[in-house]
């Protein structure tokens, strides 16, 4: 979890505890630790100066298919709505934060207008 506080925070981590789903919450100064190396599932060491970003912002990693989609829907139903969300994939473990912030941040505002988004 990303910048998610007060009762939304409260109302995540209750869902995610019913759930039986661990939530962690990540500072801004390990924004540039590698996402796979935070989490303790890669080895990758790297850590790069990456910049602060203030908007909520889910990262979820394990979910299968079922679970995500029950997840999600308890989320609307608490009202816990969070714009930025991502799914851990091979390739976005290797991202710090920063990186992850930017590239779902761009996706969301091609959706919102209705574009098409590819990053290359």
């Amino acid at each position: 979890m990303y910048n998610i506080s007060g009762k939304k925070a409260i109302a995540i981590k209750n869902i995610c505890r019913a759930l039986n789903i661990q939530t962690r919450e990540i500072s801004p100064e390990e924004y540039g630790t590698a996402l796979g190396s935070l989490l303790g599932i890669s080895e990758t060491e790297s850590r790069a100066e990456a910049e602060s970003f203030s908007d909520e912002m889910l990262y979820l990693i394990g979910f299968s298919d079922g679970l995500l989609s029950i997840f999600l829907k308890l989320l609307r139903s608490k009202k816990c709505t969070v714009a930025l969300k991502a799914v851990a994939t091979e390739t976005n473990l290797e991202y710090n934060s920063y990186e992850l912030f930017k590239e779902i941040s761009a996706e969301h505002k091609a959706m919102q207008s209705g574009e098409a988004y590819h990053q290359a």
